[in-house]
């Protein structure tokens, strides 16, 4: 498995403690909208992720999940599969030359 977490930190420099805590800050906001909407005795309730739609359903006996990717999560992953390249280094190339070229400005 992937750890998403770690690979952001590792890319924007952004410690992982920071991460975990916006996660848990997210999970929390999540729960309380889940009570909220269990308690007016709606069905279900919608995040945006901003990756995608998160929809939980709420019955009294289960709990389900549901993703629905967002266009530019969906068209960036079929790309990928697409052309065989990857966004991510892509993005990274475009970070290390926008870098260099700084520096060479800086330099002269």
């Amino acid at each position: 498995m992937v750890d998403i977490i770690q690979d952001v930190s590792n890319i924007t420099r952004v410690p992982i403690s920071t991460i975990n805590k916006l996660i848990d800050i997210s999970t929390s906001i999540i729960s309380n909208d889940v009570l909220d909407a269990y308690n007016k005795r709606e069905k279900f309730s919608e995040f945006d992720l901003g990756i995608g739609k998160l929809i939980i359903f709420n019955d009294s006996s289960s709990i389900e999940y549901r993703f629905i990717p967002a266009k530019d999560f969906e068209r960036k992953i079929n790309s990928c599969i697409k052309d065989n390249k990857s966004a991510l280094v892509d993005e990274l190339e475009k970070s290390l030359v926008d870098k260099l070229l700084l520096s060479y400005k800086e330099l002269f």
